[in-house]
């Protein structure tokens, strides 16, 4: 489940309070006309209740997608999200070099094998960080929906 269906949905360990789900829910009703499942009708029918998170989820991105804020966190995640496709990519390419490497008797063991696991570390990293950014970018738009005001985006200073 994606981190925006894991904040609104009922069963979810992972949830926003019961609150804030009834708050975005009736947001979500009067908005968009989308009913949103109570905790009951979420256990009879989860599957549809996903998917009319999901669609809910859509029309609240529409109606926020001008907010700086949420547009930083979309940059960041967007930033290891291609860094960890690229990874991927990276990988099979030290892995190809190793094989030639290895063939044709080369002397770039040690580089390619550092590359490797530099590769991987980052690449691990980059998914934990991703995860994480995924939780604050939906708590973010959540925020930012229900209160029609701009979330302040977390940065190091």
């Amino acid at each position: 489940m994606m981190p925006t269906t894991q904040l609104i949905s009922w069963k979810s360990t992972k949830r926003k309070s019961e609150q804030d789900i009834k708050n975005i829910a009736k947001k979500v009703k009067t908005d968009f006309g989308i009913k949103l499942f109570s905790e009951k009708e979420e256990e009879t029918n989860p599957d549809e209740a996903k998917r009319t998170i999901v669609d809910a989820v859509g029309k609240i991105r529409e109606v926020t997608r001008g907010n700086e804020n949420l547009q930083q966190y979309n940059r960041l995640y967007g930033f290891f999200r291609n860094y960890l496709g690229a990874c991927v990519y990276a990988i099979a390419f030290i892995v190809l070099a190793l094989i030639i490497n290895y063939i044709c008797l080369l002397e770039y063991g040690i580089i390619l094998w550092s590359g490797l696991v530099f590769q991987l570390i980052l690449g691990l990293i980059s998914f934990l960080i991703l995860k994480l950014i995924g939780f604050e970018y939906a708590r973010a738009l959540f925020n930012a929906y229900i209160t029609d005001a701009s979330y302040t985006y977390k940065t190091e200073q």
